[in-house]
């Protein structure tokens, strides 16, 4: 089976209950999501680093444990990064195994037999950062504020209540 047969639709149940998981797992309750702590405590060293190609938000080295983020990134979009390369970790690292070359994640332009993979890492973030479930509690403040207090965009909060 190719890859991208593997990786045809995405499985946003899946996805959204390992997110969930994974935050019942270290008794995260209340946001920010420190998911720098998250993924070390998962096994994943962070690191930042300077990218020539100004594209590159982040990848994953699966055999070396480590998320590597754009150090010219601002906080929140790190954070994300980190959370999108958790959720490769979480979800896919036997592929990532056996395909290293699929751990860079492009601010744009995913490869089409990779974005249903994408969208899953995407997903993933978001629920750890942002649950679903979290936000009835802040929906009364002005998005810059609820972004500022779960340590992301305001683009990450507008997705989060846009989408079902």
């Amino acid at each position: 089976m190719s890859l991208e047969q593997t990786f045809q639709r995405p499985n946003y149940e899946q996805v959204v209950k390992k997110a969930r998981d994974l935050l019942e797992e270290y008794c995260i309750e209340e946001p920010p999501v420190d998911v720098f702590a998250l993924a070390e405590r998962e096994g994943l060293s962070v690191i930042e680093a300077k990218f020539e190609d100004g594209r590159i938000a982040g990848l994953i080295d699966v055999p070396e444990e480590r998320v590597i983020v754009n150090q010219d990134d601002a906080a929140p979009r790190q954070a994300f990064t980190v959370a999108h390369e958790l959720g490769h970790w979480v979800l896919h690292r036997a592929k990532l195994l056996e395909s290293p070359e699929l751990s860079i994640q492009y601010r744009a332009g995913y490869l089409e037999q990779n974005e249903a993979w994408e969208k899953e890492a995407n997903a993933f973030a978001a629920e750890l950062l942002v649950p679903r479930t979290w936000l009835p509690s802040y929906e009364h403040l002005p998005i810059e504020k609820i972004a500022q207090i779960f340590g992301v965009s305001k683009e990450v909060i507008g997705y989060r209540f846009t989408r079902t």
